[in-house]
């Protein structure tokens, strides 16, 4: 690997070629800094203050695209969003006696805006293979520590090549809604993790250490493909089931694991998509019944439906809360069946 010496660029510069740099990389996490992130850093490049030093990487081999943000990403990406007037500084904003509150880039007086574009920003460019780039992300990375699932997604391999993909799946995208806003921390991608330990390995725990441990086992021989299958079958027949569902409150992480054990079993038996809509009429009732609950005297609740609320709160990564919730699902489904038999 070889690293050359630091140089410095402007934001004008960096913004005329925003597009010749790819502040996604497969090791990185998503866009995480808030409003007040994003202003902090205007506010200092005004002052004229120290930003920390930019990490990129020469790419050689991808059309349109001469570098990957190794480190910056948020800084580079906030620079953008300011210079296409995404959001204002911050209010109250005085420097030197002159008032720079709540106003948009192109609402800088041009001194101002002049000194923001000439900004000099530090970088520096590292020439390596993928395997030595991304075992120095890891390292940077130290300093601020990743959470768990966004460590896990900066390891190439097959277990979390998987992961991206299926969270693309119909499932999530149309029935939960996911997009890469509300999944900029991953959480969707821990939850899929989450769903792989549980098709692997039954009913178990599938904390931080059992998502380490499916990526350990798999992700250079890859995810057994019958159960790559099964998933996939089972995301499947939620959308199916769901494709006209628009209340999208039903979908919490903590639900999805209880249906997907229930469907777990069920795909088993080979019934495919036979009773999909009876599926969703059946939970849909199940959690208005669950919600109501808390509405009813002490004496008049259900048993069952007290449980499954118990073991919803907290610890819902636990082995014994995934076997509850699902033992009570899976009794309210077959009664459901018997039902429609009569």
């Amino acid at each position: 690997m070889e690293k050359q010496a630091s140089k410095a660029i402007i934001p004008q510069s960096l913004f005329k070629r925003r597009k010749k740099y790819n502040l996604r990389p497969d090791y990185q996490r998503g866009l995480v800094w808030g409003k007040k992130e994003k202003q902090l850093l205007i506010d200092t490049m005004l002052r004229d203050m120290y930003v920390p030093e930019i990490l990129f990487r020469k790419i050689e081999d991808v059309p349109g695209i001469d570098f990957d943000v190794l480190d910056g990403q948020q800084r580079i990406s906030t620079i953008f969003h300011f210079m296409e007037d995404g959001f204002r500084t911050p209010k109250g904003l005085v420097i030197n006696g002159q008032e720079l509150g709540g106003l948009l880039y192109s609402q800088l007086p041009d001194e101002w805006k002049n000194q923001f574009e000439s900004f000099q920003l530090s970088y520096v460019t590292i020439l390596g293979d993928d395997d030595e780039i991304e075992e120095m992300f890891r390292r940077l990375q130290r300093g601020i520590p990743l959470k768990d699932v966004e460590e896990r997604n900066s390891i190439k391999g097959l277990v979390r090549d998987f992961v991206r993909n299926s969270v693309n799946h119909v499932f999530w995208t149309e029935t939960v809604g996911v997009n890469e806003k509300n999944n900029n921390h991953l959480q969707y991608n821990k939850l899929i993790e989450q769903l792989l330990v549980l098709e692997d390995k039954g009913i178990v725990d599938i904390k931080r250490k059992d998502l380490d441990a499916l990526f350990d086992e798999h992700n250079e021989i890859g995810y057994p493909e019958e159960k790559k299958e099964k998933f996939i079958k089972i995301l499947d027949y939620l959308y199916d089931a769901f494709r006209n569902d628009q209340d999208r409150s039903y979908f919490k992480p903590s639900t999805i694991q209880g249906l997907y054990l229930l469907l777990s079993d069920y795909i088993k038996e080979d019934e495919g998509k036979k009773h999909s809509k009876d599926f969703e009429a059946w939970f849909v009732n199940f959690e208005n019944d669950r919600k109501n609950q808390k509405e009813l005297p002490e004496d008049k609740q259900t048993k069952e439906l007290v449980a499954y609320n118990q073991a919803m709160i907290g610890g819902t990564n636990a082995k014994e809360s995934l076997q509850t919730r699902k033992d009570i699902l899976e009794k309210s489904w077959r009664l459901s069946l018997k039902g429609k038999k009569k």
